[in-house]
């Protein structure tokens, strides 16, 4: 099922939505999303995700979609602050992490998974990783011993005309707007902006990295091409001070996740797969300003040599 998906061009037209109308999922809708989410996945460190439905008013659905919804029938409370307006359902997942660990990134990976199928189904999404009441999601979904829910997003059918806060915080978050090639994409080091032409049918990964969503779009990949062995070695630029990773968890690692994703789905449908592995190649690091660059992943193809072979 996931295969048929055309995440690229998925990735390409989901923009943030903010603004739902008030109708509960069509039984079609819920039933798709439950089994999507619900259905195993493979991610790069083998991490233990779950998703859940949360509903403010689940009676009003049908009696199968009422057996599988959470919601205000425990008393939650679903705030999102005044920055969503109108979602009366939700998704919400949740891991173990210890805030230092592989669980955030294939946290990111497999949420991201999950928002492109929501999109395929035309429904808004917005992922919400600090303006959400915590405590009440925690509550609708049942939240077990050690696990955490980083983030939350609505799920549902979008009003259509923007709201002024939906337009204020997109203009504050610039997010049509993304860094230029060179400042994200290095051939063997950081001294040598990638050049596209060596990268072949694999560049659409690349771009697909580039538009990727992140918390307050601050686009903490950065990626290091080996022409030798064809691999890309992932970094994260940890930005000093940024409050997104002071909520208990690195908020740009689950962005590390999402950027993962977007190149290593992108990649098999250039006839490219691959496998991900945590071994730092070496590559020196220069000084990056305002905050730190570190060494994250790195994503072998199968068919090395193959990548930027005309």
């Amino acid at each position: 099922m996931q295969t048929k998906i055309s995440y690229s061009s998925l990735m390409q037209e989901r923009v943030s939505c903010r603004s739902f109308t008030d109708e509960p999922l069509s039984p079609l809708h819920w039933k798709a999303l439950q089994s999507f989410i619900d259905a195993p996945r493979e991610l790069p460190f083998g991490s233990r995700t779950r998703f859940t439905l949360i509903d403010k008013n689940p009676e009003d659905h049908s009696p199968e979609a009422r057996d599988t919804a959470a919601g205000s029938r425990g008393g939650a409370r679903l705030g999102t602050y005044g920055v969503i307006r109108g979602a009366r359902t939700f998704i919400a997942g949740m891991t173990v992490s210890d805030g230092d660990d592989q669980a955030l990134e294939d946290y990111g990976y497999a949420f991201e998974q999950v928002v492109l199928f929501a999109e395929s189904l035309g429904l808004g999404t917005c992922w919400l990783g600090g303006t959400f009441n915590r405590g009440g999601f925690a509550e609708a979904a049942a939240l077990a011993h050690g696990e955490i829910i980083p983030c939350i997003t609505p799920v549902g059918y979008p009003l259509g005309k923007r709201s002024l806060i939906e337009r204020v915080m997109r203009t504050a978050a610039r997010s049509s707007k993304r860094k230029p090639w060179n400042e994200l994409f290095f051939t063997k080091n950081f001294n040598h902006p990638i050049q596209k032409d060596t990268v072949g049918d694999i560049e659409e990964a690349l771009r697909m990295v580039q538009i990727a969503p992140s918390a307050s779009n601050k686009q903490p990949w950065r990626i290091v091409f080996d022409p030798g062995s064809s691999a890309f070695h992932f970094y994260m630029h940890t930005l000093a001070g940024y409050a997104g990773n002071k909520l208990g968890f690195k908020i740009q690692r689950i962005d590390m996740g999402i950027a993962m994703f977007h190149f290593a789905q992108t990649a098999v449908q250039a006839g490219f797969t691959g496998t991900w592995s945590r071994k730092d190649p070496g590559v020196f690091i220069p000084h990056f300003p305002n905050g730190q660059v570190s060494y994250f992943a790195t994503w072998h193809p199968d068919n090395s040599g193959s990548i930027g072979e005309a």
